[in-house]
């Protein structure tokens, strides 16, 4: 059943993040698995399966600890932007992306509509307008980056 399924890749998942709310278990190493938009996508299925399946009670702190790490560690005030990835791959490195914002309002939105707390309010805020602001929409890519999701972010602030 699709529940059974469900539950496997959350379970499958959910483990693989480390204590600082990364999910690189190889810290050092390059792979598109760890990208930071990677991680953005992770939290918006998380989000996903937590309001149209089960309220797994691991996933808001699971969103959570991935959006702090992904604050604290990996904008970039001076650019409004999220780096690429933590560290230099072959397939991009730690530059600012402003493209990619897009996939991080809902982690913002999710965590403030948790906790109530308004500082999630503010970097969701800051992340959504730096979105509307930074957005390269010259391909579908860039524009599916920017609003695959953003939309949802509005109904939980």
């Amino acid at each position: 059943s699709w529940g059974t399924r469900l539950d496997e890749a959350l379970n499958a998942t959910i483990v693989l993040q480390q204590a600082d709310g990364s999910y690189n278990p190889t810290p050092g190493s390059c792979s598109s698995r760890y990208l930071n938009y990677m991680t953005a996508m992770v939290n918006h299925s998380y989000i996903r399966l937590y309001e149209e399946y089960r309220q797994d009670a691991r996933i808001p702190g699971a969103v959570k600890r991935a959006g702090d790490y992904l604050w604290n560690t990996q904008w970039i005030p001076a650019s409004k932007a999220f780096k690429y990835s933590g560290m230099q791959c072959d397939f991009g490195g730690p530059a600012p992306a402003a493209d990619i914002n897009g996939f991080f309002v809902t982690t913002y939105g999710f965590i403030y509509k948790q906790t109530g707390d308004a500082a999630y309010k503010t970097i969701g805020e800051t992340v959504f307008n730096a979105t509307v602001t930074g957005s390269y929409l010259y391909g579908t890519k860039q524009f599916t980056e920017t609003y695959h999701s953003t939309y949802r972010y509005f109904s939980m602030r």
